[in-house]
């Protein structure tokens, strides 16, 4: 249980109202304390809407109707008179709904900008009984459903058990400034078809590289769209470092409010020192602990001036502080100006005019690499052609302080960002974890460019430690896979290489096995048996000796094979068939002669009944992969059959031969010679 939704947002139960039926809505509304999901659908767009003054234009005082508080933008914005004392903010949603959420977009614009409602109440009331003129909606019967003590700029969803209302009001009760305004307020019907979810709390604390384009409306917009639900709060002051913040009283009133899951501190970026970093941060923390002991830390960590970013960068000293500080305190790292510093290396420059604060794609990357780093066991996912708009809607609606305009970028430059963050979220995870600091990590612009070539081309220019995916289509393509020529190791196409020096792979164009059709003896009259040979090949010439590649043979009787009908000889069809085989598995440097690519395989220890019975056998490749995956590549169908008996009176019929073997050999073979 959250305390903080104990006691700053104090949900209070309406009396019922009895004796009416409301067509189109659910008559047991105002009985039904349970809490419930709400419909996206903003209900109160375009309807009509009222405030209990003005301080713009000709300033009346007096309620009056306006235009601009739900409208369904929040680029305009309602401010109430600074002589009202009591200031309101109402919607009539033109017939009575079932509702249990409203959400604040609190603030405006010019001199504004932090003038916002801090303690409030939402109101509503289901009649419309003697409204006629704006004045007339302060007198409503209005009763209070939900209470809030800790507003801020940040965008703010309520929700509370349903309600049968036509009207909706909210009643602020203190303000930041002796104006209040609003941008704009949303309305949203009950879905009593799925119980509602405590939504994660986050606070953030930061300057003006946080509050850049609003950096925590981004983070909740991502995680709206991967299903997640996010409260955010922001508490900022540009200019200072977190020593300034750990004292500053909006920052003072936002942890004292409590109730967070998660709490994001960043340091300042012109000045930076990490000596300052250490101490603001141990300052922020210890009242952060006081008033939200199981908060999670996120360290946000921005990128340098660009002046220093790449030229004799301070990156890596930006990156070792934020670890080293993070290790103290238990927190994550969310290392923003690595994955800002890679996509800036990759020609994608989102400095503002300033050279320092980011354009808008310069905060999706700060809030992609935050996401992540919250929600770090969640898998990359990414944005299809169907969330396209959303996500460019979380961009361009955020837009602040930039001077940026709304565009529409490409699912692929954004996609790239989203995996961009996630990867150095998990980068640094380790290094971040080993409190003892004998795990590393290297800072991305300290890392040298590598060389990947297939077959002596060039496919890729990888920083050191990165990862390269091997082709899946196109040129260089390979459908058996992949081989380094240093390690010999094996790799299937879409398998991940890490780069740490030049690389080179050789496409694996071919696997060749052939059965020789003829058979042999394992003369040892202890262990009779049957000896087939093969000869094998990759990409035209001797097999290669690695854990990589797993040489072998199955053997089995003919009689078994063609009574099981089995349309060929595999290892899936043995275990489907349950046929008995002897699968002769050989390292290459155990069974097979590199030199001529000749192996061997046999069925020992065969019983003199056995000894006339015709066998079969299929030698075969396997391909281990370093994914995890393999192939298996198999001779052409099995060699013809052949029985020790045959072999045996064929070895006798070669008079040359058979006078080069020891006596106990050629009393083995004349044993199977006679064989029944």
């Amino acid at each position: 249980m959250k305390f903080r939704k104990v006691l700053s947002i104090i949900l209070i139960a309406c009396l019922a109202i009895s004796g009416f039926v409301f067509t189109g809505i659910k008559a047991s509304a105002d009985t039904d304390d349970t809490l419930y999901e709400s419909f996206d659908t903003n209900i109160a767009k375009g309807k009509s809407a009222y405030a209990s003054s003005n301080n713009r234009g000709e300033r009346p005082t007096t309620p009056l109707s306006v235009r601009n508080l739900a409208d369904g933008s929040e680029s305009n914005y309602i401010v109430t008179h600074e002589e009202d004392t009591e200031p309101w903010f109402a919607v009539d949603l033109g017939s009575i709904k079932d509702i249990n959420k409203v959400t604040l977009a609190p603030g405006g614009g010019e001199s504004y900008v932090n003038s916002y409602p801090i303690s409030y109440e939402v109101q509503v009331v289901t009649e419309n009984t003697g409204v006629s003129a704006p004045a007339d909606v302060a007198s409503l019967p209005w009763a209070t459903v939900a209470t809030v003590t800790n507003g801020t700029l940040a965008t703010k969803s309520i929700t509370f058990p349903r309600k049968n209302a036509r009207w909706v009001r909210i009643k602020v009760n203190s303000a930041s400034a002796t104006t209040c305004a609003l941008k704009e307020l949303y309305v949203f019907e009950t879905d009593d078809s799925r119980l509602y979810t405590e939504p994660v709390d986050v606070l953030f604390i930061g300057n003006s590289m946080t509050y850049y384009n609003t950096l925590a409306n981004v983070v909740k917009g991502i995680a709206t769209l991967n299903g997640k639900k996010m409260n955010v709060t922001a508490a900022t002051n540009g200019g200072k470092n977190l020593i300034y913040q750990s004292t500053a009283a909006n920052i003072d009133t936002a942890i004292k409010a409590g109730g967070y899951e998660y709490v994001v501190l960043q340091d300042i970026v012109g000045s930076f020192d990490a000596t300052n970093l250490a101490t603001g941060a141990a300052a922020c923390v210890e009242k952060i602990k006081q008033y939200n002991p199981d908060t999670q830390i996120i360290m946000y960590e921005p990128w340098p001036v660009k002046g220093r970013l790449m030229s004799d960068s301070l990156l890596p000293y930006f990156t070792q502080s934020y670890i080293d500080t993070s290790r103290v305190h238990d927190a994550r790292l969310a290392p923003a100006g690595e994955t800002f510093y890679d996509m800036y290396d990759k020609s994608f420059n989102y400095y503002c005019a300033d050279e320092k604060h980011p354009l808008p794609l310069g905060t999706f990357i700060s809030a992609s690499t935050i996401y992540y780093t919250i929600y770090n066991n969640d898998a990359l996912s990414d944005y299809t052609y169907d969330n396209l708009d959303a996500i460019r809607s979380v961009i361009n609606d955020n837009i602040a302080y930039s001077g940026a305009q709304s565009e529409s970028y490409g699912l692929s430059l954004l996609n790239l960002i989203n995996e961009r963050g996630y990867h150095y979220a998990h980068a640094v995870a380790s290094a971040v974890a080993d409190k003892s600091g004998n795990v590393g990590y290297k800072s991305v612009a300290n890392r040298e460019m590598f060389k990947v070539r297939i077959n002596g081309k060039l496919v890729g220019n990888i920083r050191e430690g990165e990862m390269y995916q091997l082709p899946t289509s196109g040129e260089n393509y390979f459908e058996l896979g992949y081989i380094d020529g240093a390690t010999n190791r094996a790799y299937a196409p879409g398998d991940e290489i890490e780069v740490n020096d030049n690389t080179n792979l050789t496409g694996i164009t071919s696997v060749s096995t052939v059965t020789d059709e003829k058979a042999s003896i394992k003369m040892d009259i202890n262990h009779p048996g049957i000896s087939f040979k093969a000869t094998t090949s990759i990409n035209g010439e001797a097999p290669i000796v690695s854990d990589s590649f797993t040489y072998g043979m199955l053997i089995t009787t003919y009689d078994f094979y063609s009574q099981q009908l089995m349309s060929d000889f595999t290892f899936e069809n043995v275990e489907a068939t349950g046929v008995a085989v002897a699968n002769v598995k050989f390292k290459a440097n155990d069974w097979i002669s590199a030199e001529e690519g000749i192996s061997r395989g046999g069925a020992l220890n065969i019983s003199a009944s056995n000894l006339v019975r015709k066998f079969i056998s299929r030698a075969y490749v396997t391909i281990h992969y370093a994914g995890g995956s393999s192939k298996t590549v198999y001779s052409p169908k099995s060699s013809q059959a052949k029985s020790i008996k045959e072999v045996a009176l064929s070895i006798k019929d070669d008079a040359a031969y058979y006078a080069t073997l020891t006596e106990d050999e050629k009393a083995a073979v004349d044993a199977f010679a006679v064989a029944d």
